[in-house]
């Protein structure tokens, strides 16, 4: 076999076209004919393969443009879901807030009556104390009289340090502290020492049905306190241009699971019109600069999230709120 024709087998079958060499070992001469088609069908392969490469580079060149639409709509998806993050993090520390800020509003709407829950017990116990310090110098003083103004004494100490307290607890950020095994009659108890006062000093009566002792909640303390102080400030707010009666009156009613704590006053009610209106944000039927909006929509979220509810009672009476807890069934 001639050099030339080796090469050229060598060639071909680098090229895939083994079909056309025949015996390599052969001393087959390839005529002028035979070597012309081999190289159109070398060429027509060559055309394949670049056509197939051709085809290759535009497939890439469509995946690369569909990778950057792709690629854009999930940097877009991104940055979007970044804001509705960060729009929610802020409603949520808004919320938040707010709980904390109506709090604060329910504790100065009670103030003047909380003062006066002070100030009658430490008149008390000034008086007493002048009394004791003019017994002693007539030398008129017994010890029975000492004993029983000693006791009256402790007894308005006692009432002082309970209010101070009750603001205190009241007052701090309860957010981040674990639910309790609460009594449900020390709950309202410690909230209407907040403003007893208040009523007494606007004329309006304040009934309150006698509390089971054996009722108990799983709850923060505070937060319930802050739900139904807020629901006695509007029962009072209701009644200061009333006709007359004036009484605000708070009854618990125990079913199977739940507790109910309604709060009802003598006044005309909500009228139908805005009945679904007032538990959303920022809906008031108050004057401006008297009224936030935020009482009743955040003491329903602090009851849902103590897995209950708050709502307007119509069966009840227009103007009766009622608030359900879950019973705590103890052993």
């Amino acid at each position: 076999m001639s050099t030339s024709n080796r090469m050229l087998q060598r060639q071909l079958r680098k090229l895939g076209l083994q079909d056309h060499l025949g015996d390599a070992n052969s001393s087959r001469t390839f005529t002028r004919e035979q070597i012309n088609s081999l190289l159109e069908k070398v060429a027509q392969t060559y055309g394949e393969f670049e056509a197939h490469l051709l085809r290759q580079d535009l497939i890439l060149d469509v995946a690369n443009r569909e990778y950057s639409v792709i690629f854009g709509k999930l940097q877009d998806l991104n940055a979007h879901l970044n804001e509705r993050v960060q729009e929610k993090t802020a409603l949520l520390l808004a919320q938040q807030n707010s709980v904390e800020n109506q709090k604060i509003l329910a504790l100065g709407e009670m103030a003047a009556g909380i003062a006066h829950e002070i100030n009658n017990p430490l008149a008390i116990v000034i008086g007493t104390i002048e009394q004791l310090l003019k017994q002693a110098e007539n030398t008129t003083l017994t010890p029975g009289v000492l004993e029983g103004k000693l006791h009256r004494i402790q007894e308005s100490s006692k009432r002082i340090a309970k209010i101070i307290n009750g603001v205190r607890i009241f007052a701090r950020d309860s957010r981040s502290e674990p639910a309790e095994v609460c009594s449900l009659e020390k709950i309202v108890e410690d909230s209407l020492s907040f403003c007893r006062e208040r009523f007494q000093s606007m004329g309006i009566e304040l009934i309150v049905d006698e509390i089971d002792l054996d009722l108990f909640v799983m709850a923060r303390p505070v937060q319930i306190s802050q739900i139904l102080l807020n629901l006695l400030n509007n029962a009072l707010d209701a009644l200061h241009e009333s006709p007359a009666p004036h009484r605000v009156t708070l009854t618990t009613v125990r079913n199977q699971s739940q507790i109910l704590i309604r709060v009802t006053d003598s006044g005309p009610g909500v009228p139908v019109e805005i009945e679904q209106k007032i538990m959303q944000p920022f809906f008031t039927t108050k004057e401006i600069g008297k009224g936030t909006g935020l009482g009743l929509s955040v003491s329903l979220g602090l009851a849902v999230e103590h897995g209950g509810n708050l709502r307007l009672n119509r069966e009840i009476g227009p103007s009766c709120f009622e608030l359900s807890l879950p019973l705590l069934v103890r052993s």
